[in-house]
């Protein structure tokens, strides 16, 4: 069979599918959200599901493995902050058919509010983690994955980062594997209920396990040893989209260790302490490798030592300059006029921040999503930004302590990710705020996901006015493409109701509206 081409995303679910994936759960969130897309459109009939978060798609996932099926759940990195309660439960629990959970970490955050490095949450975890350099890797670590997870009765997480995600490469498929239908379902409390006297025996039994994690680290191919036979003097230890940079740059001369998998392969790599003068660790990330390496050896240099900055991502230029190739300084930065990021022509969203910004409340709470542009020159909307679905939350502490009438703004696929339990604290303790959601009827920021809202074949739409009013909180439903002064009375009488109130901008995203009708 040739080789294709694909992105990093397209490589895991064809890894997945080929693998024998079962079923496939999945929130959006760059640079993550095109395994799910890809699964989707694979024609492969694999169940997929966009769920509600990222919590939520591990459990459909961790519960189909309960099943004996293979489960592949993907998420961006700050995705599994949301899904770490059951992800550390599970390790104690184990799992029975292979469980996947392929995580897209950002360095240099071009679509996040932090940089993190999932490789220490699976070792916090005490489960096995797999990190690709490659396409191809990629491909071969999602199918290798599956087999490590039922090995080991454990979730095996998959860390790829942004250029992985979405940088293309050749790949080789290998034969596929058929999925196995068959439900095969035999409960076992003493694993599967994590009730203290059940748990106390499980992580005992968690901990028995790391011997073998280690083992395999040892043994795996994904970790490859170079020795330059002709000189000891200087070795390099690179690990992901690193390695790629480090051997665009390897000269040769220096010794090469490729870290594929965690936990480390500690008796390779002091083989490969033992036989350079001087170690040069590349990492994309915190730096991980290298804080096991300085315990045991004064001469590896990295991050801890300021060779390479902690932050951002790990650049081509910057390993070069690290490796001492650059003899000639970097070019000087051309000092361009900043450009600001902003809506899309015609977004309804400008015109509901403009009614905001008009009104003059005194602090608006933002949230993830397109909107998060207000905070931008010219609307400047937006004072606070933290994580998905803080925006009410942040909105009751302020009102909490006496600020008045605070606002929260988040969008309508937010709100039901993670807006629905400050909402239910908001109603219960009639806090006085205004809420601002802003429905464009899909999920625009990550690519034109499905929201529960959405209606489509074999699902039914959960709509926002039902759901409020469940909760018995007043809301008013407006479009925001009219007149300013007809948006201001509605802002201003929805700002004067005492309590919680909510405006829900309805406008169609006109991205997806467009490609719709292409």
């Amino acid at each position: 069979m040739s080789k294709i081409l694909l992105s990093g995303d397209e490589a895991v679910a064809w890894g997945a599918i080929h693998a024998g994936c079962c079923i496939s759960a999945a929130y959006p969130g760059t640079p993550a959200s095109e395994i799910q897309e890809t699964v989707a459109r694979s024609g492969s009939n694999v169940p997929f599901y966009w769920s509600v978060n990222e919590k939520v798609a591990y459990e459909v996932c961790l519960g189909a493995s309960y099943a004996n099926q293979r489960a592949l759940c993907s998420m961006k990195h700050i995705g599994l902050n949301v899904a770490m309660d059951p992800f550390i439960n599970s390790t104690f629990t184990g799992v029975n058919g292979g469980l996947v959970l392929a995580v897209g970490d950002d360095p240099s955050m071009y679509s996040s509010q932090n940089e993190q490095d999932s490789r220490i949450l699976a070792l916090f975890a005490k489960t096995f983690c797999l990190e690709p350099s490659d396409s191809q890797e990629a491909y071969e670590m999602a199918r290798a994955a599956f087999e490590l997870s039922e090995s080991l009765h454990l979730p095996v997480l998959l860390r790829m980062v942004t250029r992985i995600c979405y940088g293309e490469g050749p790949v080789q498929f290998s034969p596929e594997r058929p999925p196995n239908n068959t439900v095969r379902l035999e409960p076992d409390r003493k694993r599967w209920v994590v009730v203290p006297s059940h748990a106390r025996m499980l992580h005992k039994a968690l901990n028995e396990k790391q011997a073998d994690l280690a083992a395999i680290s040892e043994q795996s191919p994904f970790n490859q040893m170079r020795l330059n036979l002709k000189s000891r003097k200087r070795g390099i230890i690179a690990s992901g989209i690193a390695y790629l940079h480090a051997r665009q740059h390897w000269d040769g001369d220096s010794s090469l260790l490729k870290i594929g998998t965690y936990p480390l392969p500690m008796k390779m790599i002091g083989e490969f302490l033992d036989y350079c003068e001087e170690i040069l660790v590349v990492e994309e990330g915190e730096p991980l490798i290298e804080k096991s390496l300085a315990q045991l050896s004064p001469k590896v240099h990295g991050k801890l030592d300021g060779t390479f900055p902690r932050e951002w991502e790990m650049t081509p230029d910057l390993v070069a300059q690290g490796l001492k190739l650059l003899y000639s300084p970097p070019p000087a930065e051309i000092d361009l006029p900043q450009r600001f990021p902003g809506f899309c022509a015609g977004c309804g969203y400008s015109k509901s921040f403009a009614a905001l910004k008009r009104l003059g409340a005194p602090v608006v709470n933002g949230d993830i999503g397109c909107y998060s542009l207000a905070v931008f020159p010219p609307l400047e909307t937006i004072d606070t930004i933290v994580c998905m679905g803080a925006s009410i939350g942040m909105a009751l502490g302020l009102a909490y302590v006496g600020v008045k009438k605070p606002v929260a703004v988040l969008g309508d696929s937010t709100f039901f990710h993670a807006g629905l339990p400050p909402m239910v604290e908001a109603v219960h303790n009639q806090a006085d705020l205004l809420i601002l959601i802003l429905d464009n009827e899909t999920t625009a920021m990550t690519g034109g996901q499905p929201t529960p809202a959405c209606a489509g074949e074999g699902v039914r739409s959960v709509s926002l006015e039902q759901v409020l009013g469940g909760f018995g909180v007043p809301f008013r439903v407006f479009n925001p493409y009219r007149p300013d002064a007809e948006l201001d009375q509605i802002f201003r009488e929805a700002y004067q109701q005492v309590g919680p109130f909510v405006l829900i901008s309805r406008s169609e995203c006109l991205t997806e509206a467009k490609r719709r009708k292409s």
